[in-house]
């Protein structure tokens, strides 16, 4: 987890660099555009996959226009038709006060209200989830190196029994509907397909032969690093 108390005193400094830095950017740089309101991938900017810089200053990622998976088999029944209306992540490569190894992930179908003191959080512990509503979470863990595109995880379990055969463990996960949660899920890899300084994307796609609930689907999120002004000088370069 992202420690928001050494985060709120680094703030200023890089809100700082950032409006230097677009003072005298020239008119051949490449802009970011602006992130929504709301964090989640159906209030995304129309243009914010096609104008994001990657970290390694390529274009040509590969992100989703929104957040787009089903959930099926869940004893919870959370429906057919999830809106993924709050999606993050938290942590991830170039990321001040941060850890590159390791990302957590949230999804929502509500809007949950920013921390006062840290601002937005992805729950830890119990999420207070409305009834009816959707919520899950996944912690990533890049054990040879930063997270980047191109890699895939697995369950924690499964990595242990073959390492060669991915780049990294899923070593937390958990999914409410409502106050309820649903641990009968079957193994599913997490692939990264794009990591910029806005967003990451990626899918996850169940394993075959598994038992259990499956989710499914593609992703993109909003980096709350990036939605705090928490960025290191020079990352949008």
């Amino acid at each position: 987890m992202h420690r928001r108390t050494t985060r709120a005193l680094a703030v200023p400094a890089a809100a700082a660099l950032l409006a230097l830095a677009a003072c005298s950017s020239d008119d051949s740089s490449t802009e970011a555009t602006g992130s929504s309101s709301a964090p989640g991938g159906t209030t995304a900017t129309d243009d914010a996959m096609t104008d994001d810089t990657a970290m390694d200053g390529s274009m040509d990622g590969d992100c989703p226009s929104e957040t787009d998976l089903a959930v099926e088999g869940s004893e919870l029944e959370p429906g057919d038709d999830l809106e993924w209306v709050w999606a993050v992540s938290d942590d991830g490569p170039d990321v001040l006060n941060g850890d590159d190894q390791n990302m957590e992930l949230g999804f929502a179908t509500y809007e949950l209200p920013e921390d006062p003191q840290f601002g937005i959080e992805i729950p830890v512990g119990v999420p207070d989830v409305p009834e009816g509503e959707t919520f899950f979470n996944i912690s990533l863990f890049s054990p040879d190196g930063p997270l980047e595109p191109g890699q895939v995880f697995i369950d924690q379990l499964v990595y242990d029994e073959d390492p060669a055969a991915y780049d990294g463990e899923i070593n937390f996960f958990s999914f409410y509907v409502g106050a309820d949660r649903d641990v009968l899920f079957a193994d599913f890899e997490v692939t990264i397909t794009d990591i910029t300084i806005e967003h990451v994307c990626g899918t996850i796609e169940p394993v075959e032969g598994g038992s259990g609930a499956t989710i499914e689907g593609e992703f993109v999120v909003d980096r709350i690093e990036y939605l705090d002004g928490d960025i290191p000088e020079g990352a949008e370069e």
